[in-house]
């Protein structure tokens, strides 16, 4: 490929790698796999999201923005509970969702580990008492 070559009517994949921390920048970049002109008809999307990071959050704050940008675009009133949640924000909810569910499956299995091992250490204890 040489220079300034347009490669945009040729995109199949993007990955997105970090989470942004305005809606519309997260818009933008499917804007530009998603678009007039390119050649291929079905792209695909993939975003990572690392378990046990600040991903969580930044989802979170992504939601939030967004039923707020949404509020104020729809001429709603920007009220305390939000009753009417767009397709964007309900995708930034599910996906902080969840991160959370893992992190409390992590934690459950944590537990039950403690709680094993405690009993282990109590046999242990009573047979070394025989």
């Amino acid at each position: 490929m040489g220079t300034g070559t347009n490669v945009q009517k040729k995109l199949i994949v993007v990955h997105d790698l970090d989470i942004p921390w305005r809606p519309a920048d997260l818009k933008q970049r499917a804007r530009r796999i998603i678009r007039q002109g390119n050649e291929n008809k079905q792209v695909q999307i993939f975003r990572y999201v690392t378990k046990g990071t600040f991903d969580a959050y930044s989802y979170q704050t992504l939601e939030n923005k967004q039923k707020f940008i949404s509020q104020i675009m729809t001429s709603k009133t920007p009220a305390r509970k939000c009753e009417d949640v767009d397709q964007q924000a309900l995708t930034y909810s599910e996906i902080k969702e969840k991160l959370m569910l893992e992190n409390d499956v992590k934690e459950l299995r944590l537990l039950k580990l403690r709680k094993t091992l405690r009993s282990v250490k109590r046999l242990a204890t009573l047979r070394g008492r025989r």
